[in-house]
Parts: structure tokens; sequence; C-alpha cells
């Protein structure tokens, strides 16, 4: 298949118009929201409903608490669908306005942020944004929130928003969404699919099979039309690290102890008990956790040397964000810079603080290149101190993340 051209200079609200739905495409998930909210209000809808991934229900609600729209808005996971469709908003939290955003998140913990409605429920949406559009599966085998969303659409406006519209450059996702949202004025899907798609069988999308090559010459004219029409790239910022700096600390000779008992005997003793360590995986997320000077044993955390807390207090009289990985390292960091107001400090999580810091301190690197690109995005601007040690282990993260990136 060849790699499907986009055209940059589509109008968002010219799309939504004339064709009831509009695919905005962003690796930046605050980008893409902020300009389909931006548009919502445009078109003055008064009740959004809008889907995202449970991860990103706090940085949506904190968006619309920017924003200040002064509509009727429901935040729903696609699990959550289905009470939508039933009007049954038990268990959602209900924010009497945009602004009660920090409430929301001091009385919901993190790990139990849930569903809400901002300002007041709605039986029927004016428009529905959803994020990422290709959650709801696979043509023509529905998942259950693509049936729920079929039953929520017909004839409501779509704003689709996500990262890409194939699948690693050949499988395209755009039908799959095609389907799921009934109705629209573009779609015709049901018919467009008899009539063009060479193979008969409900599996032919499995991922063995490439949807793109299975059409007929008219499938694939009217596929590429409907992307020509329908789909609004977002021109992506530029990150540039020439002004961080990476500081490379000594390892303090307990935890070198530790890692070469790891490296060389395949054990770690610890509290007078032997860990065996000789899988690979677990011998490396040992690694990585001394290296920030802590562990995680038996289902206990443990700080083994805080070199590295004690090396960022020399920044602690600046505003700066600490980013951390594990959650023995969160432990750590908030006892020596308990009651510090201008230390913030945060996981690699979708909803990272929306402030402006004089740095950001980065005491672990994050696990997946996704997380690392949304941070370096968020805080472009920003000037990033990397604390490592001088243990090659660190440099061969640091090394992949920025070799995974400028491969994207």
């Amino acid at each position: 298949m060849k790699p499907i051209k986009l055209n940059l200079s589509k109008n968002e609200n010219f799309i939504l118009k004339k064709y009831n739905i509009v695919y905005i495409l962003s690796k930046e998930f605050k980008k893409r929201l902020t300009r389909a909210l931006k548009l919502s209000k445009k078109h003055k809808f008064k009740n959004i409903l809008i889907v995202v991934n449970k991860n990103n229900l706090r940085n949506t609600v904190q968006e619309i608490s920017d924003l200040n729209l002064g509509a009727n808005i429901i935040v729903v996971t696609f699990e959550s669908l289905n009470k939508v469709v039933a009007n049954d908003y038990n268990g959602f939290y209900i924010m009497k306005s945009s602004n009660d955003y920090k409430k929301y998140v001091t009385e919901l913990k993190d790990s139990r942020l849930t569903s809400v409605v901002i300002n007041s429920s709605f039986k029927k949406p004016d428009v529905i944004i959803v994020d990422p559009a290709h959650r709801l599966g696979t043509y023509p085998k529905l998942n259950k929130a693509a049936q729920n969303m079929r039953k929520l659409s017909k004839n409501i406006p779509i704003i689709a928003l996500g990262f890409n519209i194939t699948n690693n450059g050949k499988q395209p996702r755009l039908f799959n969404q095609l389907y799921a949202f009934h109705n629209t004025k573009y779609m015709g899907f049901d018919d467009f699919a008899k009539k063009n798609i060479l193979v008969k069988t409900a599996n032919f999308l499995y991922r063995s099979v490439k949807l793109y090559d299975i059409l007929n010459v008219n499938g694939k004219k009217w596929y590429n039309n409907v992307i020509d029409k329908l789909v609004v790239q977002v021109k992506e910022s530029k990150y540039s690290d020439s002004y961080d700096e990476i500081k490379s600390l000594e390892i303090p000779k307990n935890i070198e102890e530790f890692i070469d008992s790891i490296l060389m005997n395949g054990v770690l003793r610890y509290n007078n008990k032997t860990y065996s360590t000789i899988e690979t995986e677990v011998k490396y997320k040992y690694i990585k956790q001394l290296l920030s000077g802590t562990i995680k044993l038996d289902d206990r955390r443990y700080v083994v040397n805080d070199f590295k807390a004690k090396y960022i207090n020399k920044y602690k009289n600046q505003k700066i964000l600490i980013l951390y990985r594990y959650l023995a390292e969160k432990e750590l960091l908030e006892n020596r810079f308990k009651n510090k107001k201008n230390v913030t400090i945060s996981g690699y999580v979708s909803n990272m603080p929306n402030e402006k810091f004089d740095k950001i301190i980065i005491f672990t690197l994050p696990a997946k290149i996704s997380r690392y690109q949304e941070m370096l995005m968020q805080y472009k601007s920003i000037k990033k101190i990397y604390i490592f040690t001088m243990h090659k282990f660190e440099y061969d993260m640091y090394n992949k993340l920025k070799m995974q990136l400028a491969s994207l």
C-alpha cells in the first residue's frame, strides 16, 4: 500500500459543517483535544459527549476547565458508554461547573478517577468527541464500545481524534470508525462494503489480511476520497533537546555491590534474604530500580540510598517538576521534598501537571516511548535535567528512547 498523503490545509469547521464528521490527527493528545473543544465552542454545541481512554480522564477534565466552554459535558470512558446509552450516571463524579477541576482531582485519587458530568447531564448529545477513534474496533465485528456508539451517534456530529488512521501504515482504521459512527451524512458505509470489499468473510480484517489490498478499484478510490475530504493533520511541534543537560553521579558503594552481585552471581541479597536474578527481565528490573536508589521486594518498597534525591536538593528553590517511574521513587521524593510548595512530583502519566516550571528533573526514564514523547512535547520549551549515574545502563536506555523517537 502506498503511503497516504494528507492535505495539511483542511479546515475542521468547514468539514464538520459539510459532512457532519471530521478526523483530527496529532501525536499530541492535548493538541488534538484542544482543537476539538474549540471547534465545539465555535459551533455553539451545548451538550458535549467526550469519550476517552481511562488514563486520559484527568487530562481531559483539566483541559475543559482551562477552556471554560460554558456547556454541559459528559466525559466518559469507552467501558462506560453503555451507561450513557441508558442515561444512567450513577457512579459518575458530578462537577457543578468546569471550575471544580481541583476538587475532582483532590477528592478522587488518580487510580479512582471516574467518568464525570460537568454542569448537567443530558439525554442526547449535540456532538460526540472520541479519542482515540480506533478504540472502536474492527469492521465488521463490533466491540461493545462500537455497538454503543452506533446507538448514540445516529445523525450526531462526530469529531474523531487520533494520532494515525492506519495500523503501522498498512491497515486503514478509517473503515472501522465510519462503520461505528452510525448514519453520518458522509457515510453510506454498509452499501460501500457490500460492493467494494473483495473477500466476503466476517474475519477478513484479522492481522494477516490488509484491508486496502482486498478492495476493488472503486473501493480504493472511495477510501482515498474519504481521507482527502475528512482528515485534518495537525502540524506537529518540533522538540529540540539542544539545551538539556545530563548530570552523571557516582554510584554509591552499596548500590554498586548489589548490582555486581546481580550481574556476576545471579542473586540479590537484601535484608537477610536472597532473590534470584537469573532471568533477564528480573535482572534489569532490579538494576533499573537500584540506579534510582530504591528497590521493591516481596511487595515492599525500600530506599537503598537517596543519593539522587540529595543531588536534586540544589534545585529546591526553583519551581521544578520531578518525574519518576516507580512508586518507591515517589515515596522517596515525597519524603525528601515534604512541604516544598515549589517542587511538584509526578509519574509519567497522560495527565502530567499543566503548569510552568523553571526546570524538569528526569529522576528516572519512562518505560514507553509514547510517554517519553508526550512529556517532551508538553514541556518542549522547558529545560530538562537528566539525573543519571555513571552506569552504562541508564545511557543505553536514554539512547534507545532517542532512537525510537527519531524513527517515529
